[in-house]
């Protein structure tokens, strides 16, 4: 009989403990697919495996390449492999990597969702002698899992067995605590294995591989022991409770029994980990869709960057040449390309359908990053209207989108700027200078750069530089999208041949029983609106104010207790002398007004003869080289009657 080849701790109630399903720290949290995205919204596992799996690999050769003169830089590259194996093959695996040994501990544990897995997984094709489903993601040119073992330096430690530690280095994506997640959640029975290969250091022995296994269950009871979940595959000089990875000839001696290729520090383009995942979860079509989609920043630049990924599935004959990414090939991320075009190269010719603006400046910084957006008329821009007979629950909701993009170049996220049409296409791509700040706004998705700091630990100056630059954003998607706007035709432009002919008939006291209107009285109201004009720190100007209401000297109503006034407050810019998009406006309303739960910047009251009330205003900040105007209404309105009588201060 053969001694076991995981080890399982048992819970130590006299330290710290944690439950080894770490999957669980990414359960219910997708990936936002907004707009246009929404109907073609990618399974959240392949959305982060895509996103976290090669990140990691991505920051570690970035890390090497730091060290490294220009032409010592290697070209980096990591394949995702799907393929089978059966038969003896797929015996001698199952015996070398102790897969029976989970699938009896599995099938002992009451409830397989409390340790966080499904109600079926390979382990049933398993004891029915399938074949086994394997994915390897194998780089090369990266950076390996150096460091010394047993330390906080040890990359293999932090990518395998920790959570929450982020000793990341500036300007990296971010962290081998959580970027786990990603490989654990693509297998199904939550199981990965890692051989690394890296450049031997004094302090470490002159370690140059590693190769350990790991177990991510959830808390469980086998035989009357209680265990945290977490298993390890390593060298035979391990124990149960302590962890410790095969090295050097024993590590390159499983990876064989595994069928990895075998790494050696001799060769620098060997250099790089191998990870081995069990029964993935993932399909690789849709593992495409998301390396287009999140990496299309870093294949652009892959000839500057030396960046390339590929997909093989040999389960598929079909398909067994490669799935190979090419974004340029999907008509929904052309325009982000091109925007990322217009953000990071001159311009030299201006063109109608681009603009390129410089963020900045800002706390000190010259310049944040650069803004490259497009529009497409006719096209995307305006979609046309649907058929309403063809609506239906899942209707696509079209939104002016920014991809965000900092130096890993992944797309953090395709940021909402605008819902109004003519829609939008962009990209804002960080400067070196706030990329650190940036990354530290980052949720664990690392799908968001955060603009409040909610109490955390995210300091207030990092979340001011996200605020800065999701605020300009949405100011120049604002000002493109109005600009593009068709023209409302002039109001002697307009031919209505049926209100004409009705006109026409007034005019001739053809109609009869029917009076002209009453002309307009005196004003019942007066509105003295008072407003302040300030620069905001980034440049924006800012109105603000009060308006003071009250009734005119002419005004001889009798106030009926069921009559209130309805005062409207609203801000809005001015393009071809006519009032377009309104701004957002915070208003401080006087005692007896509330808001109209609808029409926000409506409020309804009572108003006494001899009394004047208050309404102090603010609306957002906007660039100076737009005209905005303020609108004061009042008027009468009666329980269960109309409006009956109105006056408009404006002021521009």
């Amino acid at each position: 009989m053969r001694s076991p080849r995981w080890s399982w701790p048992v819970v130590n109630a006299t330290t710290f403990g944690a439950s080894g399903d770490l999957a669980k720290v990414f359960r219910n949290e997708e990936v936002k697919a907004p707009g246009f995205f929404s109907a073609d919204a990618i399974p959240p596992d392949a959305a982060l495996l895509a996103r976290e799996a090669i990140q990691n690999a991505w920051d570690a050769a970035m890390e090497r390449r730091r060290s490294q003169a220009p032409e010592e830089r290697l070209p980096f590259e990591i394949r995702f492999r799907f393929f089978d194996v059966d038969g003896d093959e797929a015996d001698a695996l199952i015996n070398r990597f102790g897969l029976d040994e989970l699938e009896d501990r599995a099938a002992r544990v009451e409830d397989r969702r409390h340790i966080g897995l499904a109600e079926s997984d390979c382990f049933a094709e398993l004891s029915r002698g399938g074949d086994l489903r394997l994915l390897e993601v194998k780089e090369s040119g990266g950076g390996g899992m150096g460091g010394g073992w047993g330390t906080q330096q040890s990359k293999l430690w932090l990518a395998m067995c920790s959570t929450g530690f982020t000793p990341a280095s500036d300007g990296r994506g971010g962290s081998f605590g959580y970027g786990k997640a990603g490989l654990i959640r693509a297998s199904a029975i939550r199981t990965v294995i890692a051989y690394s290969c890296f450049g031997g250091l004094a302090e470490d022995n002159f370690v140059t591989r590693r190769l350990l296994g790991m177990t991510y269950w959830g808390p469980h009871e086998v035989d009357g022991k209680h265990h945290e979940g977490w298993a390890h595959y390593g060298s035979e000089r391990g124990s149960r409770d302590e962890i410790v990875p095969a090295e050097d000839g024993e590590a390159d001696e499983l990876a064989a029994g595994l069928g990895l290729e075998l790494r050696s520090a001799e060769y620098p383009e060997q250099i790089g980990t191998t990870m081995l995942l069990v029964c993935p979860t993932v399909d690789p079509a849709d593992l495409k869709r998301a390396v287009e989609r999140y990496w299309w920043p870093a294949l652009e630049d892959g000839g500057e960057l030396q960046f390339d990924v590929s997909i093989v599935n040999e389960t598929a004959p079909e398909t067994a040449g490669g799935l190979v990414p090419r974004p340029k090939s999907n008509p929904n991320l052309r325009p982000f390309i091109d925007a990322y075009q217009v953000a990071t190269t001159s311009q030299d010719a201006k063109r109608d359908n681009a603009r390129k603006h410089e963020l900045g400046p800002h706390a000190g910084n010259k310049k944040v990053g650069d803004l490259g957006l497009v529009t497409e008329l006719p096209g995307w821009s305006q979609p046309a209207p649907d058929d309403p007979d063809d609506l239906d629950d899942d209707e696509v909701e079209h939104r002016s989108l920014v991809a965000l993009v900092r130096s890993p170049r992944m797309v953090v996220e395709y940021f909402e700027a605008r819902k109004k049409a003519p829609h939008i296409r962009g990209v804002f791509v960080a400067d070196e200078a706030v990329n650190e700040a940036l990354r530290q706004t980052e949720p664990k998705l690392h799908d968001a750069w955060e603009s409040t700091s909610d109490g955390s630990d995210v300091r207030p100056e990092d979340t001011a530089v996200a605020r800065f630059v999701l605020d300009r954003i949405k100011d120049h998607v604002a000002q493109f999208s109005r600009s593009i706007r068709p023209r409302t035709p002039d109001a002697d432009q307009l031919r209505l041949p049926e209100w004409d002919r009705l006109m026409r008939l007034l005019l001739r006291g053809l109609a009869r029983g029917r009076q002209s209107p009453p002309q307009a009285g005196p004003r019942p109201f007066t509105i003295e609106p008072g407003q302040r004009l300030t620069e905001a720190p980034d440049g924006r100007l800012e109105l603000s104010g009060t308006a003071k209401i009250g009734f005119s000297a002419h005004h001889d109503h009798v106030v009926d207790p069921r009559d209130e006034v309805e005062v409207a407050i609203r801000c809005g810019f001015v393009a071809e002398d006519r009032r377009s998009d309104l701004l957002e406006i915070e208003i401080d309303a006087p005692r007896g007004f509330g808001r109209d739960p609808e029409r926000p910047d409506i409020f309804t009251g009572r108003l006494e003869a001899g009394q004047e009330v208050v309404f102090e205003y603010s609306c957002e900040p906007y660039e100076p080289d737009w005209t905005v105007e303020l609108t004061v209404d009042a008027d009468f309105v009666s329980a269960g009657a109309e409006q009956r009588s109105g006056f408009t201060r404006r002021d521009p």
